[in-house]
């Protein structure tokens, strides 16, 4: 983790979710959090570690409320400059800056998106969580 880059990713991480841009929010009048939401954020960086990072970015891909983590992590980045404004899919991005390239490179990687995930985890928990009850079973 570089402390200074996730220092610089946390007020655009809450500047994103407080403007609904990621739509987190069960209620954007009292800026309420969808609890699930909170779950996949905490989830990202563990994934990570487990499979790798193009896998974990695929994983969150695939079905669409966790496609919404991934818009935000795409966007903390595009606003940080650490990527191309013009950018609108994080796995083709991530896939690209990887193709063909050394270990310390994809580490690299890595580490920026597990940065963006941590500045994510603390900006979601300054706003209020809506507990959603699973009802499966």
């Amino acid at each position: 983790m570089n402390a200074r880059r996730v220092e610089k990713m946390l007020p655009v991480a809450m500047r994103l979710i407080d403007s609904n841009k990621t739509g987190f929010f069960t209620d954007p009048a009292s800026k309420t959090v969808d609890s699930r939401y909170r779950g996949y954020i905490d989830s990202y960086g563990p994934t990570i570690r487990q499979t790798s990072l193009l896998t974990a970015i695929m994983y969150y891909r695939k079905n669409d409320e966790r496609k919404k983590v991934n818009n935000l992590i795409l966007n903390i980045l595009k606003d940080c400059g650490i990527i191309d404004g013009s950018a609108n899919d994080l796995y083709s991005v991530i896939e690209s800056k990887l193709r063909g390239d050394s270990s310390p490179i994809r580490n690299r990687w890595k580490s920026v998106v597990i940065d963006a995930v941590i500045a994510a985890k603390l900006a979601v928990r300054t706003f209020k969580i809506n507990r959603v009850e699973n009802n499966a079973g």
